[in-house]
Formats: structure tokens, C-alpha cells, sequence
């Protein structure tokens, strides 16, 4: 019971630090906007379906890893945690970043759902992060975060998570 909550107390100070090391600049654009999924998607054949903030976390396989997030994998070139918006549509899952100069998203990461190998929910007390990996990019953990950016989004993980699942299936 005691390592329980000394785990949950340092998962809590971990996504504070992170949140507070990572959480002051915005990389998020104009999302409220009613022409987010126009500046997001170039094509009239793919539909957003679910999209908010987020975080993904190269090389972290859900929250095993969740301390040296902070420290060894930001310290390596093109392995570090990257913010901006999670976009599922109708036929990949992807994170946009704003670009301020050009006003306007460019396309962080990306996948297929029919190019998911695995696509799994993990859970770590209140939190959740959706664990997805192909033969290209490796393993990546991805979250939905508040839009303070302080805290999980639970339910939109699940419901992405739900979606992405739902999506993966019928394009196998």
C-alpha cells in the first residue's frame, strides 16, 4: 500500500515538473476556431473526427519510463517530448504544430491506422496515454492534455483510443 502511494506521489510531481518545464509556450494555434479542421487537413476526402492538445513522448512505451522522459530523452536529438494538437480523422492519428510566422499547421508525426502494429491504453492511476508503434517510427506514447496543459485528458484518451481501435480494425 505504501509503494502504491509513493508511486502515485512521484508520478504526480513528474507530470507537474513536466508540465511546468514544458507548458508555457503554445504550439496549439488557433483550435478553437471554426476553421481548425480546414487548417489542418489539405484534403476534402479526410474528416477530423476527435482532435485537442497533446503530448508525444518518442521512446516512452506508456508510463514505464515516465522519469527519464524529463532528463535522458530530451537530451537527445529528435527524442524529445513535442506538444501541439492530436488530430484522429478517418484515416491517421497525428500531431500539428502551429507555425506563428506562417500562420498556419504543419504535420509533426503522423500514422496510419492500417500501419499500427500495436495500439494499446495504459494507465497509471488517474492517468492514461495511448502506446502506438510501427515498423518506422519505433514507440511512441501520446496524451490528450487539459487545455491548460496541467493535467491527462482520461476521457479523451479513451475515447480516441476507442476510435483509433475502431478505425485500425476496419482498415486490416
Amino acid at each position: 500500500m505504501e509503494s502504491r502511494l509513493f508511486k502515485s506521489v512521484i508520478f504526480s510531481v513528474l507530470l507537474l515538473s513536466l508540465s511546468l518545464t514544458q507548458g508555457c509556450t503554445s504550439t496549439r494555434g488557433p483550435i478553437n476556431s471554426p476553421e481548425f479542421e480546414r487548417l489542418v487537413i489539405n484534403s476534402s476526402d479526410e474528416k477530423v473526427l476527435l482532435f485537442g492538445p497533446g503530448i508525444i513522448l518518442p521512446g516512452v512505451d506508456g508510463f514505464e519510463l515516465f522519469s527519464n522522459i524529463l532528463y535522458s530523452n530530451q537530451n537527445q536529438p529528435g527524442n524529445s517530448a513535442g506538444k501541439g494538437v492530436l488530430v484522429c480523422s478517418d484515416k491517421s492519428f497525428s500531431l500539428y504544430k502551429w507555425d506563428k510566422k506562417n500562420k498556419k499547421y504543419n504535420k509533426d508525426k503522423s500514422i496510419h491506422y492500417k500501419d499500427m502494429q500495436l495500439l494499446e491504453l495504459r494507465k497509471f492511476g488517474l492517468g492514461t496515454r495511448i502506446v502506438i508503434s510501427d515498423n518506422s517510427l519505433g514507440i511512441y506514447s501520446y496524451e490528450f492534455v487539459e487545455p491548460n496543459e496541467s493535467f491527462i485528458d482520461a476521457n479523451k484518451n479513451e475515447q480516441a483510443y476507442k476510435l483509433m481501435w475502431k478505425l485500425k480494425n476496419e482498415n486490416n
